[in-house]
């Protein structure tokens, strides 16, 4: 599984705020390719390691310039209370970009996965807290595996 960078928006990711991300590259990227979020993926000093956030899939992809960027597309980056000229600004900044530069427009959706076996799972056979910010699941044949062995069913 390959995996994308989200240094500038950790945060958002982590609190599932963002769904779509804009990159200069990634043609390569397809509609259902999953790839996992990362905090930093390069320039990691050597014996330090790839802090993984969670795994998203591609639900659609587009080329835009951008600076054609909606408010409606700043909020879904996680910047609600910023304008589109302050987005352009910090991405041209950020990436020494022109504003008129295409970019990748590439939405996404959070998969689950198991706090246990790290396995993605279904909402339908997922199990705990699903509107915290932890975001912690536990699928059925490991919440059933804790119970057999007479665990917490959920390890949070």
């Amino acid at each position: 599984m390959r995996n994308m960078s989200f240094t500038l928006t950790t945060r958002q990711v982590r609190n599932r705020t963002k769904t779509v991300t804009r990159r200069l590259g990634w043609k390569f990227a397809r509609v259902g390719l999953v790839v996992m979020a990362c905090v930093k993926c390069q320039g990691i000093p050597k014996g330090g390691h790839i802090e993984e956030i969670t795994p998203i899939r591609f639900t659609d992809l587009r080329w835009e310039p951008l600076n054609s960027i909606t408010q409606e597309d700043v909020v879904n980056e996680g910047f609600p209370l910023q304008s589109p000229e302050w987005f352009v600004d910090m991405f041209v900044r950020h990436n020494r970009c022109a504003p008129s530069e295409p970019v990748h427009v590439m939405t996404f959706e959070y998969l689950n996965t198991c706090a246990v076996c790290g396995e993605h799972v279904t909402d339908e056979f997922v199990f705990g807290p699903e509107h915290t910010a932890l975001h912690q699941y536990v699928c059925s044949p490991c919440m059933i595996d804790r119970m057999n062995r007479g665990e917490e069913p959920l390890p949070f």
